[in-house]
């Protein structure tokens, strides 16, 4: 709560409500950033960013969700018929 509230607090002022929340959202996300990475290797920097852009792009709905799941497990909801193109190779390796 105290970073929460510190967001707050630092958070530009704006004259209408709307403004101010977009302020805070945007804000509170930079602030968030910075003290979670004050803690991390530099190495996993990049997947913080990653990560945090996913879960906003997501929240905005502009993920698609076959698309994610695919990037993430490789899977597909439909099924794949595609030649082998390495027929030498160990069948289970293949789609």
């Amino acid at each position: 709560t105290a970073l929460f509230v510190a967001a707050i607090r630092l958070a530009e002022k704006a004259d209408t409500l709307d403004e101010r929340l977009d302020i805070l959202n945007k804000f509170f996300t930079y602030y968030v950033y910075v003290n979670v990475c004050r803690s991390l290797f530099e190495k996993d920097k990049l997947l913080l960013s990653f990560l945090m852009t996913i879960k906003i792009l997501d929240g905005d709905g502009e993920i698609d969700p076959v698309e994610w799941r695919f990037l993430i497990s490789g899977k597909t909801v439909e099924s794949v018929t595609l030649d082998n193109p390495a027929p030498e190779g160990a069948p289970s390796g293949w789609i």
